[in-house]
């Protein structure tokens, strides 16, 4: 367990050079339903992620001023009662240039030319689970295995018009410091409703 929270404190520590430059982006969104029955979180920040039911039901967002955090709801809750961080699955996260590359575990989500920003997710480099409990960590293991599908589906899109934004993995490095993702100074939780940022919603 003290190697979960040690490492989840290394990777926040890493990603959280300059939130600034992102304030606000990740704490507003929106979560809803779409017609094929699969669900998405809006980030005003321009990015649109879709999951399964499953998944969606499975899991909680924790949003903050430099990036996102999807987390396996029964395993962060089973730490958070004894007073820890863990279940993480992935986060997503912002940068002007190219440094995120030196992290230890990530995916290219893709740049956005109107912003010149890159996203990325994160990856744990650790067994997240909750350990105490073996449905609990079983169900953790099945969401894992789905997170790299997850990625793969996240779209860049205009932060006004909504339209999808061409992926570059070829995305031109900038100068500036790279933002955070995995920082929970807010949080907020996805719910069965469409909700905005600042609130809170209960899934079923």
């Amino acid at each position: 367990m003290k190697k979960i929270i040690a490492l989840a404190a290394a990777i926040v520590l890493t990603l959280t050079g300059a939130a600034s430059v992102l304030a606000g982006g990740f704490e507003d969104y929106n979560d809803y339903e779409n017609e094929d029955g699969t669900y998405s979180y809006y980030f005003e920040q321009g990015i649109k992620v879709t999951m399964d039911k499953d998944w969606y039901q499975k899991t909680i967002v924790k949003p903050g001023s430099g990036g996102v955090t999807f987390y396996h709801k029964a395993s962060y809750e089973a730490y958070e009662k004894e007073g820890f961080e863990g279940g993480r699955l992935f986060s997503i996260g912002a940068s002007v240039n190219k440094s995120f590359e030196n992290l230890p575990s990530f995916e290219y989500i893709g740049f956005d030319e109107e912003e010149a920003m890159n996203y990325y997710a994160v990856l744990p480099t650790d067994v997240q689970a909750y350990m105490e409990d073996q449905q609990i960590a079983d169900e953790y293991v099945e969401l894992y295995q789905k997170v790299k599908d997850v990625i793969a589906g996240i779209e860049i899109v205009g932060g006004t018009n909504g339209e999808t934004i061409t992926k570059d993995s070829d995305a031109p490095a900038g100068q500036n410091e790279t933002t955070a993702a995995g920082d929970n100074e807010t949080a907020a939780t996805g719910g069965n409703e469409t909700c905005t940022c600042q609130c809170q919603c209960n899934k079923n």
